[in-house]
C-alpha cells in the first residue's frame, strides 16, 4: 500500500510539474502573440498645442522659448497676415540667442526671411495646421523658435508646445 502512495505521489507531483509548463508556455504564447501597438498615421498626430502666441512684429522676434535643454517646441499651426503695400516674406527658424541668431535652422522657409514664403501685398495671409497635430518641430532640444520678417509688419499668431522627444 505505501508502494502505491509512493507512485501515486510522484505521478501527483510530475502531472503537477506539467500542467505548470504547461500553464507557463501558454502565458507566453499569449503574452507574446499581443498584436503592435497602433501607431499615428502622422508621427505628430498626438501633439495638441496649448501655447498661442499673438504676434505683430517688423524685427525677427522670439516666438517661444524651450523650457530646458531636452525640449522640442512643436508648432501646431500658424496665421499670419501683411499689412504693408509691398509682398512679405518671412521665415519660422529655431537657434539659439534672444532672436535665434546662433545655430539657426529653417522650421518653415529657410535661415533668412528673404528665403522663406512670401505674404502678397496688403492682407496676404497664410493660415497653417489646426491647433491638432504639428505641422513642424525643432530639430535640436533646447532651441528657441523665432519668427523673420523681412521688412515691414507682419501680424496673426502662432500655435505651439513642448515636450520632451
Amino acid at each position: 500500500m505505501r508502494m502505491a502512495w509512493k507512485r501515486m505521489d510522484s505521478y501527483l507531483k510530475a502531472l503537477i510539474a506539467l500542467e505548470l509548463s504547461v500553464l507557463l508556455v501558454i502565458s507566453g504564447l499569449v503574452w507574446f502573440s499581443q498584436p503592435p501597438k497602433v501607431k499615428a498615421a502622422s508621427q505628430f498626430a498626438n501633439i495638441i498645442c496649448d501655447n498661442f502666441k499673438p504676434v505683430s512684429t517688423s524685427a525677427n522676434v522670439q516666438l517661444f522659448t524651450a523650457g530646458n535643454a531636452n525640449m522640442f517646441i512643436y508648432i501646431c499651426s500658424y496665421n499670419l497676415s501683411n499689412g504693408n503695400a509691398a509682398a512679405q516674406p518671412f521665415s519660422i527658424v529655431e537657434g539659439t540667442g534672444t532672436t535665434c541668431a546662433t545655430n539657426t535652422l529653417a522650421m518653415v522657409g529657410g535661415t533668412t526671411a528673404a528665403a522663406g514664403p512670401t505674404l502678397t501685398l496688403a492682407g496676404g495671409t497664410i493660415n497653417y495646421g489646426g491647433g491638432s497635430g504639428a505641422v513642424t518641430k525643432t530639430a535640436v532640444a533646447g532651441d528657441n523658435v523665432c519668427l523673420f520678417v523681412n521688412a515691414g509688419v507682419i501680424a496673426g499668431a502662432v500655435g505651439a508646445t513642448s515636450m520632451a522627444q
